[in-house]
């Protein structure tokens, strides 16, 4: 489950919830995910803004 200003934004499984674009829209940042390489699970990172900065 995933929420916004306490609001239902996205549910499911990881897989299906943690994409950058639903990710982005709550944190208020650039977001990339990835599979993780020994787990097989996403992996959220935080990326940079084009000025070079993390939110």
């Amino acid at each position: 489950m995933l929420l916004k200003d306490g609001s239902l934004l996205a549910s499911g499984a990881p897989r299906e919830v943690f994409r950058a674009t639903l990710l982005e829209q709550v944190f208020d940042c650039p977001i990339e995910v990835i599979t993780h390489p020994h787990y097989e699970c996403p992996l959220v990172l935080a990326t940079q803004k084009q000025d070079g900065t993390i939110n």
